[in-house]
């Protein structure tokens, strides 16, 4: 590094994270983003040696890994402002180590990062989330201190500028699930890397889709994704076209797809499992007609003008009939929310319109698709924003009340079980 450079500000990103995800895949962009058009600002990620961010980032002089591992403590500079995904506070790992005057910023990154796990058992939190009565009366009844201190937490985050809302979504679910009353913030969307490519082909083969999936095959995306799979194989038969569907992702939940009986002579499922982001990039290009996903996995197809078809996540099986949507469609950057009434409609046609769109206007859909992301998602956008906010943050962790970070003895079991110091 050009030792008559001054530095300006110091930024570490946490999120330690082995399995490819959206988070620490965006928050390694970001950081190559501002390390390369920033050369005064200094760049530490703090990650497993082989964790997502790790193995995604370039190092250079003034980007540099701080090595995460399990039951050891590890701390950023203390001159640094250290970004994390926003995170329940007594929930942060003990290995982590936050200095007194070092300066935090949260990024709302999910509808429940805020959301707190009343019942130490996984399934039963399951049925209270998606029971707000429920959900409502034991949080009241029984954690009301509980509540008091997220509030609290959250009210001191955005007194000193050091909280931030992907979109309206997670700013509306903190609202609900806390009992607060937020009326506007401003949104830090994610980002996406804008690509030199676009999809060479700017039509489809006659009578052949092919779709795919992108993303975990986790607790909250599983549903939608059975949904959708089993939606395009009936329509495929209906309409007599050929349609395959690659699933790109990994996860728990993964064994629920093969349990499926979908293949048929028009309809074939397809699961490739994960891939790397360039093994991703270059299947998308070479193969693929329509994106499936939500969050940051949407804009993965966007970015190459590849039409995409915005999903939102749901807890428990869908059985109403669910209204589908195109991303260039979306409002205040939702980029997937949980699924609520008004995403029903009775015997709604949206899946096989979308169809029809594309196959009678594929170019106009790829045009709009491209012209969405450029506008709200590329990333020199987001990191230049990012920048000018993250330097507004007031908040040191010696400001936060120690009672805020207290662990009971569910969460320090539990920290226990996992192995954490």
């Amino acid at each position: 590094m050009n030792k008559s450079i001054k530095l300006e500000i110091k930024i570490c990103f946490y999120f330690p994270y082995h399995d490819v995800s959206g988070v620490p895949m965006m928050f390694a962009r970001i950081a190559n983003e501002i390390a390369v058009s920033n050369k005064s600002i200094q760049i530490y990620i703090i990650d497993y040696a082989d964790g997502v961010m790790a193995r995604n980032v370039v190092y250079k002089d003034n980007l540099n890994l701080l090595t995460f591992i399990d039951g050891v403590t590890i701390s950023p500079p203390e001159d640094c402002i250290l970004v994390m995904q926003t995170i329940l506070p007594y929930s942060i790992r003990p290995e982590l180590k936050i200095l007194s005057k070092t300066k935090i910023v949260f990024w709302t990154l999910h509808p429940d990062n805020l959301v707190p796990n009343i019942l130490p058992l996984s399934f039963l939190n399951e049925i209270i989330h998606n029971n707000f009565f429920i959900y409502k009366l034991i949080l009241k009844g029984t954690s009301i201190i509980l509540l008091d201190r997220l509030k609290l937490f959250v009210e001191l985050c955005l007194d000193n500028n050091a909280i931030w809302f992907m979109d309206k979504t997670n700013l509306d679910n903190t609202n609900k699930r806390l009992f607060l009353n937020i009326q506007s913030v401003e949104y830090l969307p994610v980002p996406a890397l804008q690509s030199d490519q676009i999809k060479l082909s700017k039509d489809l083969k006659k009578n052949y889709i092919h779709f795919c999936w992108i993303g975990r095959l986790c607790d909250f995306k599983i549903y939608i994704l059975l949904y959708t799979i089993q939606k395009l194989s009936l329509i495929a038969n209906k309409l007599n076209i050929e349609i395959d569907y690659s699933i790109i992702g990994d996860g728990e939940h993964k064994r629920m797809l093969y349990d499926l009986n979908v293949n048929n002579s028009n309809f074939k499922l397809n699961i490739l499992g994960s891939l790397t982001p360039s093994q991703v990039d270059l299947f998308l290009i070479k193969n693929v007609d329509v994106v499936t996903a939500m969050g940051t996995s949407a804009l993965e197809g966007a970015k190459f003008g590849i039409p995409t078809i915005l999903l939102d996540f749901n807890y428990s099986k869908i059985i109403n009939d669910y209204k589908f949507r195109w991303l260039f469609t979306t409002l205040d950057y939702d980029l997937g929310h949980e699924i609520k009434n008004t995403d029903y409609e009775i015997n709604n046609t949206t899946l096989e319109n979308i169809i029809f769109q594309l196959i009678n206007n594929y170019d106009k859909i790829s045009n709009q698709t491209l012209y969405y992301f450029k506008n709200n998602h590329d990333i020199s956008t987001i990191a230049t924003m990012f920048i000018k906010r993250v330097q507004k943050t007031k908040l040191t962790f010696d400001k936060i009340p120690k009672f805020i970070l207290f662990k009971n003895i569910f969460r320090r079991t539990y920290e226990t079980i996992k192995g954490y110091r």
